[in-house]
């Protein structure tokens, strides 16, 4: 059972009452708490949210509150009593952490927290001491988690964990210690904004490479993770375990591509990022090479196993699925335009599904071909080896994609002959692009 109070603008000893009555009625306490936008609620109140309400009693039929939202409640900023001053603060999380290993879901986004907050919520939730986790050398015999946590999913958005932070939270996925294998339970995190750079790339790569994982969602929007940003692509595509990446859901995706549906649209979101776009740019690769790699298998209940066979065997008979990339407010290189990974990738996709002549003339090689029957290659019309089984309809691009008119002009050049039936529409600000024409002179 739910209790909301959200937005409401109380205190915590408000909220502390409207649980007790809640409690009194009930006869147990919310399996849900919902305190979202109750700013008033701060450090003091979810700390003692924490001591009354989660720590565990004597009395083991007391049921747990397992999902906590406390979304914007200024848990990580308090006033200093000698200055008056705002401070940072990590003692409230510190006691959230502490007293809620029975916990599920917690939301904590908005809430001024920083690396150390997360570094004391972490300790807190596996009961460790010694160093920091993100110290130079240490022996892992000293972070030894004392107990496992029940946390499932996790909401950090909006805090500014940085790399350091990521590093405290991927030890709820990897045993810290390095040598106790603590199964872990995490499946969903929300880390958009949370100003994570390049190790932060390292770090998830990670925690989604690490044996242990059990990450099924991972949402990372306006990061800029850098030199990691292939890296971090690759690893999303890899694990098998996980189905949503930055709000694309991969397994449903794949299914489309592989039973060649028509018009499969796909967003890639505000500030998805370089590591955003080349996961889906990888995740359509296999559909465009299919010889380079092996189909995936659609995943689906509605899916029989002869169906799938079906349409992972069913390469060459002619139809094709269709795509329509909207890329706009996903700046695709980075806030810095220092990344062209996602750019190339797409390029390459396009050349090879319009069969690009003028990137194969400029490289002094033909468009690879056979003919249809063998030693009859004068008289049979040729056929392109490893054909595309889907195309790319329409690229939608605005002023946020984050790319340079040159690249622009490079897409469009990959987008196909004008007079080709299913050359890619390349649109930008809603408008159908076209290159300025040259002036010449006579």
């Amino acid at each position: 059972m739910e209790l909301s109070l959200a937005d409401q603008g109380i205190s915590f000893s408000t909220c502390s009452e409207a649980i007790q009555s809640f409690v009194t009625e009930n006869k147990k306490r919310p399996d849900t708490l919902t305190l979202t936008k109750n700013h008033a609620v701060g450090v003091d109140g979810i700390t003692n949210l924490a001591e009354q309400w989660l720590a565990t009693s004597n009395d083991e039929s007391e049921t747990p509150i397992t999902t906590l939202n406390v979304a914007s409640c200024s848990l990580g900023r308090c006033v200093n009593p000698s200055t008056g001053a705002n401070i940072l603060s990590s003692t409230g999380v510190s006691a959230l952490g502490k007293h809620g290993d029975r916990l599920k879901n917690v939301d904590l986004s908005w809430n001024d927290l920083n690396t150390e907050a997360i570094d004391a919520f972490v300790r807190g939730l596996l009961d460790i001491k010694g160093p920091a986790f993100d110290a130079e050398s240490y022996d892992p015999l000293t972070l030894i988690p004392s107990r496992t946590c029940a946390l499932e999913s996790i909401n950090l958005t909006g805090n500014s964990i940085c790399d350091e932070g990521l590093e405290a939270i991927s030890h709820l996925v990897i045993d810290p210690s390095e040598t106790l294998k603590i199964p872990s339970n995490l499946k969903s995190i929300i880390l958009n904004q949370c100003a994570l750079q390049g190790n932060g790339g390292e770090i998830l790569c990670r925690m989604l490479n690490h044996e242990s994982s059990q990450i099924i969602s991972l949402n990372c929007f306006e990061n800029d993770v850098t030199t990691w940003s292939l890296e971090l692509a690759k690893s999303v595509i890899k694990n098998e375990k996980l189905i949503e990446f930055n709000n694309i859901n991969l397994i449903e995706l794949k299914n489309k591509l592989s039973n060649k549906e028509e018009n499969i649209n796909i967003i890639a979101g505000k500030n998805t990022m370089n590591h955003g776009v080349l996961s889906i740019l990888l995740t359509l690769r296999p559909f465009v090479f299919p010889d380079e790699a092996s189909i995936p298998n659609p995943i689906s209940t509605d899916t029989s196993a002869a169906d799938a066979e079906a349409a992972t065997t069913e390469k060459t008979d002619g139809v094709k699925g269709s795509v329509t990339l909207d890329l706009r407010e996903s700046f695709m290189c980075g806030f810095y335009q220092e990344e062209e990974e996602s750019v190339n990738e797409l390029i390459s996709l396009l050349q090879h599904i319009n069969n690009d002549s003028s990137s194969d003339s400029s490289n002094n090689k033909s468009p690879e071909i056979t003919s249809s029957k063998e030693g009859d290659a004068h008289d049979q019309s040729p056929v392109i080896l490893n054909p595309s089984l889907i195309y790319i309809k329409t690229i939608e691009l605005d002023d946020d994609s984050g790319l340079t008119s040159k690249q622009i002009k490079a897409l469009y050049d990959a987008c196909g002959p004008s007079n080709q039936k299913t050359r890619t529409v390349l649109k930008v600000n809603g408008t159908e692009y076209k290159p300025a024409s040259s002036c010449v002179i006579c």
